[in-house]
């Protein structure tokens, strides 16, 4: 069956089917079908083509999307001897052509719904033309590290603090990128790199058809020391409750461990001053394992080097705004696991984007309530424990 949201064919969709056995097992299985649509130019607009016949023969005001903070060029037609005047609320311009005030380069310094206006002057005449520009929220780009200054080919681990974001690329500035929202990278070669967070936020019309796609960014320099650091070893991904061993193969040093959880706060643990250490965790989305090395004699970088572990928490919660407008896009995330697999459900709205996922983007209807519930769970980690289905938290809309 379609989730709801499905009757408009653009994004993500999840084709549910049970396999009843003869034994009364029953298997489900999930088939995930994207349907990539064309997202309109948001970047450079021709403002010629305007005013579109409505479906019952009248005329009607065509709407223009941009992003807020963003750049877009407008243009008329171009007639010798003709002057512009151009009035952008909620906006500054700037004529990019000398000689030719026909055309602009906006930038959007609001949100919601503004006008241009240009003022065309043949020299005997004034004509007067007005157009209905919706400014879309930007996201706003942002990200942490335990710190900057790393051993080389140890994992550093990027913490993702943006918001109103959908998606995000990442660009570690040696060749490498990655598209997971909380990324570890390892740099090869020392010296210093400037990472590079890009922060997507996907928007739709009430229809669910694509309308402009924002965008924020923000950099952070990275130095990687000459000497690399200890390897740290342990189960990649835990459940909540679970303990495991992390160890070293670093040997003829002093050892200093520290373990935190996902707030920064310290968690017990036995066997700080030797090689292996085994923790407890408590509730997740992750936790951090650091080790710092001294002592050594110059074999290894004597630079804490910390990993970050995921945690599937028993419960999560949903990231996102309680508080909507009819008819808005609104974003909502849980922490992202590997293997595990997101069931979400909304009444109210519908997922017009990221079903599946630990990121959906639903589309909110006329209220005055709506719902989002979400299952997650992982086929992997079942052989491994008895719970594997757990709810998060429903938020009230």
């Amino acid at each position: 069956m379609w989730k709801q949201g499905a009757a408009n064919c653009c994004g993500d969709h999840v084709l549910k089917y049970r396999i009843n056995g003869f034994t009364g097992n029953n298997n489900m299985a999930f088939i995930h079908i994207q349907v990539k649509c064309p997202k309109p130019n948001c970047t450079s607009i021709d403002l010629s083509d305007h005013d579109p016949v409505g479906p019952i023969g009248q005329p009607q005001k065509k709407i223009y999307y941009a992003c807020e903070n963003s750049q877009v060029t407008y243009f008329v037609d171009y007639l010798p001897g003709n002057t512009y005047t151009w009035t952008v609320n909620g906006g500054t311009y700037i004529f990019p052509t000398p000689g030719n005030q026909s055309i602009i380069v906006a930038t959007w310094n609001i949100v919601g719904s503004t006008t241009i206006q240009v003022v065309t002057n043949n020299g005997i005449s004034n004509t007067t033309e007005i157009f209905c520009i919706d400014v879309l929220p930007a996201p706003v780009a942002g990200f942490t590290t335990t710190m900057n200054c790393v051993c080389l080919n140890s994992p550093i681990s990027f913490t993702n603090t943006s918001t109103g974001a959908s998606s995000y690329y990442w660009d570690f500035g040696d060749g490498n990128n990655s598209t997971m929202p909380n990324p570890t990278h390892n740099y090869a070669l020392p010296g210093t790199y400037t990472v590079a967070l890009y922060a997507y936020s996907s928007n739709y019309d009430p229809m669910g058809n694509p309308l402009c796609c924002c965008v924020d960014s923000i950099q952070m320099q990275i130095l990687v020391d000459d000497l690399p650091g200890p390897n740290i070893y342990w189960v990649s991904t835990l459940c909540e409750g679970d303990s495991s061993k992390y160890w070293t193969d670093a040997v003829g040093c002093t050892y200093t461990w520290m373990v935190t959880d996902a707030n920064n706060n310290a968690v017990p643990f036995t066997g700080n001053g030797n090689d292996t250490i085994c923790v407890v965790w408590g509730s997740g989305p992750h936790g951090f394992v650091t080790l710092d090395l001294s002592n050594c004699g110059g074999t290894y970088c004597e630079k804490p080097v910390t990993v970050q572990v995921p945690i599937i928490s028993s419960i999560a919660n949903i990231a996102g705004e309680s508080v909507v407008c009819v008819g808005s896009k609104e974003t909502y995330t849980l922490p992202k696991w590997a293997s595990v697999y997101y069931d979400w459900t909304v009444t109210g709205g519908m997922i017009v984007n990221g079903d599946g996922t630990h990121t959906v983007t639903i589309m909110w209807g006329s209220g005055p309530t709506g719902t989002i519930h979400v299952d997650y769970f992982s086929e992997f980690y079942r052989d491994f424990r008895d719970i594997v289905r757990k709810t998060a938290k429903v938020w009230q809309i």
